[in-house]
C-alpha cells in the first residue's frame, strides 16, 4: 500500500497544480478526520434511513499517541465495539460471540474516510453554507456535490471550534435524502479526560463465549480483473480474511481455515470520501443472487463460475451494477 501512495504522490508532483477549491475541500475533510481521531468526546448519535432509526452511544479517547473507543448499539440486541487503535473487539450478545479483528483505519462516524484525499476536489465541489446548531453546538454546514452520476452528494455539519463532524446527510442525484447520522447529545468534547470505565466492555464474564479471530493477510488474487471503476476510485487494499474460532469443536475450526474454504478475499477502493469493496469466496451453493440496499450502501451478490462475488459500496446502485458487470476472472 505504501508503494501505491508513493506512485500516486509522484504522479501528483508531475501533474498541474490542483485548483484552490480542491485544497479547501481537502482542508475541511482533513480537519474532520483529525478531530475524530485526536479529540476526546462522548455522546449519543442517531442513524436514520427512511422510517428506520438506530441509536448509538460513543466514547472516544486520544492520549497523544493512541486511540481508544467504545461504541454501544442501544437498539435491538445489545452489541458493543471496543477499539484500541486499529484492533476492534465486537461483543455480540445474542450469539455470545466475541469477534476480534484488525481494521486498516476507522471510517465510521464521526470519521469520514479511509484514504488520502489529495485529488478529491476533482470529483466533488465544495459548498460553504450557513452557521447552524447541532446537539446544542455551533456548527458550520458544508456541501459536497458530486461532479458525475457515479457517487452520492453529502451535507455535513462540523463543530465551529474543533471541526468534529456533528451531522452527515447522504443525498442522491434527485436531491433526496438517502440517510443521515447525527449527534443528539455531546456530553464531552475537547481534551478533558474520560474515565477508563466508560471504555470498558459491559459484558462480563465472557469466558464461555465463542471467540472469532479475523486475520488480514496481503493477497495477490491472480486472474481477477476489475475492468471498470468510477473515476477517482483507487485500490487501497487487497487482502484475504482468515477466520479462526475458539471455544468451538476442532472440526469446525479446521473447516474455517481450510484452503479456499471459509476464506474471504477483499479488494477495497476509495475516492477519498466513499468506499467500495469486492468480496470473493468459493461458492458454497444454496445462495440467492440479487441486489440489496441498506441506506446509502448498495450490494450485489452473484455467482462467477465456482466463485461467489459480493460487491458493496457507499455509491448509487447504477455504480455497483456497472462494477459488477466489469469483473472478470482469467486463470
Amino acid at each position: 500500500m505504501a508503494g501505491l501512495f508513493i506512485v500516486l504522490l509522484g504522479l501528483a508532483a508531475a501533474a498541474p497544480a490542483l485548483p484552490a477549491e480542491n485544497h479547501q475541500l481537502f482542508d475541511v475533510l482533513s480537519k474532520i478526520e483529525r478531530a475524530a481521531r485526536q479529540s476526546n468526546y462522548a455522546g449519543t448519535f442517531i442513524y436514520q434511513e427512511g422510517s428506520q432509526m438506530r441509536t448509538s452511544r460513543i466514547a472516544h479517547v486520544w492520549d497523544g499517541e493512541n486511540e481508544r473507543e467504545k461504541l454501544e448499539i442501544l437498539d435491538g440486541a445489545p452489541r458493543e465495539f471496543i477499539r484500541n487503535n486499529n484492533q476492534v473487539t465486537a461483543y455480540i450478545s445474542d450469539s455470545k460471540t466475541m469477534r476480534i479483528e484488525t481494521r486498516m483505519a476507522s471510517d465510521l462516524f464521526p470519521s469520514m474516510s479511509i484514504n488520502k484525499r489529495s485529488a478529491v476536489g476533482r470529483y466533488y465541489a465544495l459548498g460553504n453554507g450557513e452557521i447552524d446548531r447541532v446537539a446544542g453546538l455551533s456548527a458550520r454546514q458544508w456541501s459536497l456535490r458530486p461532479k458525475d452520476r457515479w457517487r452520492y452528494g453529502y451535507k455535513v455539519w462540523t463543530d465551529q471550534g474543533s471541526g468534529l463532524l456533528l451531522r452527515m446527510q447522504t443525498i442522491d442525484a434527485g436531491h433526496r435524502l438517502v440517510e443521515q447520522i447525527s449527534f443528539t447529545q455531546l456530553n464531552q468534547l475537547g481534551f478533558e479526560a474520560i474515565p477508563a470505565a466508560r471504555l470498558a466492555p459491559s459484558f462480563t464474564p465472557t469466558g464461555a463465549w465463542r471467540v472469532e479471530r479475523i486475520r488480514l493477510l496481503p493477497a495477490a488474487l491472480p486472474g481477477w480483473r476489475v475492468r471498470w471503476m468510477p473515476p477517482g476510485f483507487h485500490k487501497i487494499q487487497q487482502v484475504k480474511r482468515l477466520v479462526s474460532r475458539e471455544n468451538t469443536p476442532i472440526s469446525v475450526r479446521k473447516a474455517a481455515i481450510a484452503p479456499d474454504e471459509g476464506i474471504l478475499s477483499q479488494i477495497v477502493y476509495s475516492d477519498g470520501v466513499a468506499g467500495i469493496s469486492i468480496f470473493i469466496e468459493m461458492d458454497g451453493g444454496n445462495r440467492q443472487e440479487g441486489a440489496a440496499k441498506q441506506g446509502a450502501i448498495n450490494i450485489i451478490s452473484k455467482r462467477y463460475g465456482q466463485f461467489w462475488l459480493t460487491i458493496v459500496g457507499e455509491v448509487p446502485a447504477v455504480t455497483i451494477k456497472q462494477i459488477a458487470k466489469s469483473i472478470q476472472f482469467k486463470p
